[in-house]
């Protein structure tokens, strides 16, 4: 394996872990309140994500909801890092296969909430 191969590998995995120590984050202080909040209540938290008189997102609810949403864009996070260390190390190919990959992954979430919003 050369340098740049290397180069490329490294930049890909900090990517992956950095989105996974994240993700890892969120989702265990968003469980850790929610067992807080029914440990000191003795009820399980109320279904509803947003309060409906306030309009309030909850705060446990909003953890757990962020660290899904880095788990997911993780692999996104990933192929920027590719693109942007195949340009740098000189392989434009690479890095436009690496974008176009990545509009195809925008495009399907983008045409999943349209889909979910109109119908």
């Amino acid at each position: 394996m050369d340098e740049q191969s290397s180069a490329i590998d490294r930049a890909a995995h900090r990517a992956l872990r950095a989105g996974l120590l994240l993700s890892f984050g969120f989702l265990a202080v968003g469980i850790a309140w929610t067992v807080a909040l029914r440990a000191l209540s003795g009820t399980p938290p109320p279904r509803q994500i947003v309060d409906s008189a306030t309009g309030a997102i909850r705060g446990d609810a909003a953890c757990l909801t962020i660290g899904l949403l880095l788990l997911m864009l993780t692999p996104a996070l990933r192929l920027m890092a590719l693109a942007v260390a195949y340009r740098s190390g000189g392989d434009p190919a690479k890095s436009r296969l690496a974008w176009i990959v990545l509009g195809l992954l925008a495009a399907g979430v983008g045409a999943s909430l349209l889909a979910r919003t109109t119908g």
